[in-house]
C-alpha cells in the first residue's frame, strides 16, 4: 500500500499518468470523428481541454488534476468508442458526470475557492445536469442538421436526463468520499494555485 501511495503522490508520476491518459482520449476523438461520430468526437475534444486547462492556464506540463480524475473523464470516452453499442448510453453518462467532476475539481484545487463538502457534492450534481442538458440539446441539433439519430423518443431522452443526473449525484459522493478523505490535491497543486491552502 505503501508503494501506491507513494505513485498517488509524487506529481511527476501523476503528470505522466495525466497525459497518457489524455493521449488516449484524443486517440478516442480522433477515430470518433473517422467514425463519422462528429458529436462525440467533439464531446471528447471538449473533455480534453477542460482536462488540461491548468496546464495550459499555468503553461507547465507537470501541472495537472489528479490522474484518478482524467482516468473517470477519460474511461467512459473510451468505452464508448471502442466498446460495444450496448455501453454507448451509460459511457455518455458517466462521461458527462466525470467531466462535471473534472471541472469542480479545478476549481477546488487549482483556485482559492473553498467549497464546502455538501456543496461540492451539490456543484457536481448541477454541473451535470447542466452539462446533461446542453448535451440532449447539441444531439437534437445533430439530428436535424446532420441527419443523425441520436434521440429517438422524448421517454428515451428524458430517462437518459434523469440517468445523467443520478451519475451527477454518485460523482459528487465520489468527491466527497475520495478527493476530500483520500486523495492530496493540495499536494499536486502549486501555491499559486491554490494547492497551499
Amino acid at each position: 500500500m505503501a508503494g501506491l501511495d507513494a505513485l498517488l503522490g509524487d506529481p511527476e508520476r501523476n503528470a505522466a499518468l495525466a497525459w497518457l491518459l489524455v493521449a488516449a482520449a484524443v486517440f478516442a476523438m480522433v477515430e470518433s470523428a473517422l467514425s463519422d461520430e462528429p458529436v462525440w468526437a467533439g464531446f471528447i475534444g471538449v473533455a480534453v481541454v477542460v482536462l488540461v486547462l491548468p496546464s495550459l492556464v499555468v503553461r507547465d506540463p507537470s501541472v495537472t488534476l489528479p490522474w484518478e480524475v482524467i482516468a473517470l473523464a477519460v474511461l467512459p470516452a473510451l468505452a464508448r468508442t471502442f466498446g460495444p453499442e450496448s455501453l454507448a448510453n451509460a459511457a455518455t453518462h458517466l462521461g458527462v458526470a466525470a467531466l462535471a467532476l473534472a471541472l469542480v475539481v479545478e476549481l477546488s484545487a487549482f483556485t482559492s475557492a473553498e467549497l464546502a463538502p455538501w456543496f461540492a457534492v451539490v456543484l457536481v450534481a448541477m454541473t451535470t445536469m447542466a452539462a446533461a442538458g446542453t448535451w440532449a440539446v447539441v444531439q437534437f441539433h445533430a439530428d436535424q442538421w446532420l441527419g443523425t439519430n441520436y434521440i429517438r423518443s422524448q421517454d428515451g431522452l428524458m430517462w437518459d436526463l434523469v440517468a445523467a443526473t443520478a451519475s451527477g449525484v454518485v460523482a459528487g459522493g465520489l468527491f466527497e468520499l475520495y478527493f476530500r478523505r483520500r486523495a492530496s490535491v493540495d499536494a499536486r497543486a502549486p501555491d499559486a494555485l491554490g494547492g497551499g491552502k
